[in-house]
């Protein structure tokens, strides 16, 4: 007599496929640390590239004269 078995469903054979699911704690530490810092340094990037594109140019020909009147552009192009 022959016996007929039901083929697994997906979850049954994915979960046979990945490895345990157990990560050290250092380990996880380790990659929140990693992803702390890859966020931290790229909304600082984020902010630096904000704040030099902004709609004040202040020009450097100006800088470090004496008596000169430092002057802040603001272009209409950047007023919307």
């Amino acid at each position: 007599m022959t016996v007929l078995h039901e083929p697994p469903t997906l979850a049954e054979s994915v979960r046979e496929d990945l490895p345990p699911a157990h990560v050290s704690l250092p380990m996880r530490n380790l990659a929140l640390a990693l992803v702390a810092i890859l966020v931290i340094t790229a909304g600082v990037v984020v902010a630096l590239i904000a704040f030099d594109s902004g709609p004040f140019e202040v020009h450097d020909s100006w800088m470090n004269v004496p008596g000169a009147v430092q002057t802040v552009e603001i272009h209409d192009s950047w007023m919307g």
